[in-house]
């Protein structure tokens, strides 16, 4: 009976032992854990103020095309529809009329219709500017050349002479040279400062979490290797 009171007694510390290192992987489990929470939650937050770009457009850039009637641009990541500007221009410089532009439902494809398209023959730029999500401003121009019909010249494009004796009324042309037209609801881009508030917040959160669960795991860790010890 003695013996056995014996063995079991000094049995006692190895089985603190075990027990306290299961503990401690159970603690560690816990902290790997929320380490990943606070590993994904800090991305998700990095990737929405990720900076957009141009992808691609059509007409792409420096290319030649036969007919042009709309124009589309196409960015990395969202856009801010109320700040999204499109200005088409000839090689003279005069600025071609394009209806309001339009974003399509993932808010990375802008388009624009060509009010007089198809476009005649010549070089033309498409002037872009956007807003991303994070509000960081977009902007560059897209140059490319339509082969269409030649342009009508001035003789051409010159009235006939009427024999009425009522007076010539002609239309307000809807592009006047030098003048750009801007779509845009207005000329600051939108705040932002909840993203980067909330950003923060999160990260001063998962991080405090983190570390006083890391904390009290290796206090626990410690008082338990101590008392298996003696």
């Amino acid at each position: 009976m003695m013996s056995f009171l014996a063995r079991k007694r000094s049995d006692a510390p190895a089985r603190l032992w075990l027990r306290a290192r299961r503990k401690s992987f159970a603690s560690i489990v816990v902290v790997s854990v929320l380490s990943g929470v606070a590993l994904a939650t800090l991305t998700g937050s990095l990737s929405a103020l990720a900076h957009t770009e141009l992808l691609s457009s059509n007409p792409a850039a420096d290319s030649s095309v036969a007919q042009v009637s709309d124009i589309t641009l196409t960015f990395g990541d969202e856009v801010v529809p109320d700040y999204t500007t499109l200005t088409l221009t000839d090689a003279t410089g005069a600025t071609i009329g394009l209806d309001s532009p339009t974003v399509d439902a993932t808010h990375t494809t802008v388009s624009a219709h060509i009010e007089a398209a198809p476009l005649p023959a010549g070089a033309y730029s498409v002037a872009f500017y956007v807003v991303a999500i994070d509000g960081h401003p977009v902007e560059g121009i897209v140059n490319f050349v339509a082969s269409g019909p030649p342009a009508p010249s001035p003789a051409e494009s010159t009235m006939p002479a009427t024999s009425s004796a009522e007076p010539l009324v002609t239309e307000t042309p809807v592009a006047v040279a030098g003048e750009a037209r801007l779509f845009t609801a207005s000329n600051s881009s939108p705040d932002v400062t909840w993203v980067w508030v909330g950003t923060a917040i999160a990260a001063v959160v998962v991080v405090g979490v983190v570390s006083a669960v890391l904390l009290i795991a290796l206090r626990r860790q410690r008082e338990e290797d101590q008392r298996a010890s003696k």
